[in-house]
Formats: C-alpha cells, structure tokens, sequence
C-alpha cells in the first residue's frame, strides 16, 4: 500500500446521490510534505498530499481512482509527452489501472465544509481488476403506513458489510403493486412507499428485491454474498386483517344518539351520532348512507373512533314536532370487504322537535 494521500494524481470524482459529477479533485504526491528533501524534480514540497477540495452542502459519493477520469499518459510510456499534461503540474494524473477504484459516502450539514481524500488503495492484483466488494441489503424494514384503507412502506439499506453505499439503486416489487425503485441516501438507505394496497382486504403485502445497482462499476449486487445476511424479502400484514378488523367480516351500528337545537321562532334542527363496529371493534373510512324522515338521503364517513355525526336541514314547518333518522346501508371501501347487518344493528331513532 501506499499510505497518506494514497496513488500519486489519482482522480477523486465527487458526485451527488443521483449520481451527478459535481468535480474532481487529483490526489497529491505523498513525498512532497513541506520541507520534503526528496520530493521528485518539479514538484514542489509545500502541497499538502492529501486532495483536498470544498463542496456545497448534501449526500456526496467520493470516486478514490475514479475511472470516468481516464490517466493523462495516453501513450502509456510512462512520461508526460507534449500536450499530455492537461492540469500543467508536471506529473501523470489521472486513473491508475494497478489500483482498485475505493468508494465512500459522505454527508456535508449545511456550511460548505471542506473534504480531504486522505486513503490508501487496494493494489488491483488484490482484486482482479474488478469489484472489490460484494453488496447487497442487509436491512429491510417494512411499516404500515397510514392511508384511507392501509398503505405500506419499506426502507432498504445498502452496504458491502464495512461502508454505506450511497447512490445505489434499490428495485423491488409489491406484492399487489408491481415495481418500485429508490436511490440510496448517503447512510446506504432509501425508502419505498405504496400509498395505498389495492385490495384493501388482503392479509397482508410482500415486497421482494429485485435487483440493487450500483453507481459505479466495482460494486456487484451479491444477495448470497457470504457474511453480510442480505435481506431479499420483507412482508406488512393487514392492520385490520380480513375476518376480524376490515375485509369479509360483518359490521353494525352499535349506537345511535340524538338531540335537537332551537333556533329563531319556531325553526329547529336535529343532530345525530352513530358509531360504527366490526368484530375487532370501531372502523374508521366507512361510509354511511342514511336518511331523514321528513328530508332527504345523505352519506358521512366515520372517523378513527368509528363515529360520524350528521345534521338534519332547518325544520320551519312549525306542525312537525318531530324527525325520523335511519340507516340505509353501511359500505366498506376495500373490495370485498366488511357487509352490513341492518337485523344486528340499531338503525332508526326519533329525535323530537325541542
């Protein structure tokens, strides 16, 4: 190895986690440390070795030998030839292929900071020439996500088992959805979300790996890499499964209560709350379709309690001393889900005129 700043004029590419080249910065010549008595003719020993550059803030990938910046030494003689030294330092910089390109994933907090490349490289003998590591990801985690019915989300997290990787593509499939795809952030991680299962009355939702790709060439998606216990496959079961909670089971109005509210002369209006249950107890998004005697047919959803409360029209009619509420029907949103009882439910009360 070479230690310090590593491989002498090796590219440092610097991208952002979509993988965009925000610049490049070449490393520096680890012999030419200030005071140096043995830095090579023409350079000059007062260049700190490391490459050092300043970037705005963000999730940053550093490239060490990045490949995109092919080596000035287009003949390959080993010497700087006219019109070769393209950044005018008088030595070859530019992608060395004895050495294996050496990636790490960074976050700069607002401030501009500045990032110095500072790393030795793996010798390419050492790895073939190619990837240096296996990754896959080591951690999927699924959550129900909340939504009119349930929605699900999983976040993936990429690494070679020692460092992050940022930039990379996670595809995975749902189960009920199809495919869907992140970027990694720069800690390795992204997230997937599926606003809303479809049909709402499964048990639960798979999501499966497809595939990890990665920003760069020496990275290989290995799910069986050994050592790292990739994660290819995580399921969210129903917050409400069919049968008992939303999904096939029998829903009731468990309650009705009432009141009236006078207003000016002899005009008044009624109010009535109903609550809403299945077997595992109050349902929430449900619609309610119901009627006022004398008046007309309406609809309210119930809230997280399984609770709507509705109002009747102003009553001027100063001969009606009273008015008749009652339930039509209850509708569960998910396909093929709860059914409404009228026989087990409580459906008409009276509210009389205050």
């Amino acid at each position: 190895y070479q230690e310090k700043a590593g491989i002498v004029g090796a590219p440092v590419g610097v991208y952002d986690h979509y993988n965009y080249l925000l610049g490049v910065m070449y490393m520096g010549n680890p012999l030419c440390y200030a005071g140096s008595t043995v830095c090579p003719s023409g350079e000059e020993p007062v260049q700190k070795p490391e490459a050092e550059r300043r970037f705005a803030s963000g999730v940053h990938r550093y490239l060490g030998n990045d490949p995109a910046f092919p080596s000035e030494d287009v003949n390959n003689n080993g010497v700087l030839d006219p019109g070769e030294d393209l950044n005018g330092n008088g030595r070859i910089d530019g992608f060395n292929p004895n050495f294996a390109p050496f990636e790490l994933g960074y976050s700069f907090p607002q401030g501009g900071y500045k990032f110095e490349a500072d790393w030795s490289l793996l010798p390419a003998a050492l790895t073939g020439g190619g990837p240096t590591a296996d990754m896959c990801v080591v951690d999927l985690v699924g959550t129900v996500r909340p939504a009119e019915t349930w929605g699900a989300q999983v976040t993936a997290k990429v690494s070679d088992g020692f460092t992050p990787i940022v930039g990379a593509r996670v595809v995975g499939t749902w189960s009920t959805a199809g495919t869907m795809e992140c970027i990694t952030n720069g800690i390795g991680q992204c997230t997937i979300t599926l606003e809303k299962v479809e049909p709402g009355n499964v048990a639960s939702v798979t999501f499966d790996v497809a595939d990890v790709v990665p920003a760069n060439t020496w990275y290989v998606y290995n799910p069986a890499a050994p050592g790292l216990n990739c994660k290819t496959s995580v399921t969210i079961n129903n917050p409400t499964p069919p049968g008992g909670g939303g999904g096939g089971g029998t829903t009731h109005v468990t309650n009705l209560t009432g009141g009236s509210t006078p207003l000016e002369g002899t005009k008044w209006f009624a109010t009535v709350t109903l609550t809403v249950q299945n077997g595992a107890g109050s349902v929430k998004g449900y619609k309610v379709v119901y009627h006022w005697t004398p008046g007309e047919s309406k609809t309210c959803k119930t809230n997280a309690s399984g609770q709507c409360t509705v109002k009747s029209q102003t009553i001027e009619n100063a001969g009606i001393t009273s008015i008749d509420f009652t339930v039509d029907n209850v509708i569960d949103p998910k396909p093929g889900g709860d059914v409404f009882d009228p026989a087990g439910s409580i459906t008409t009360i009276t509210i009389p005129r205050p």
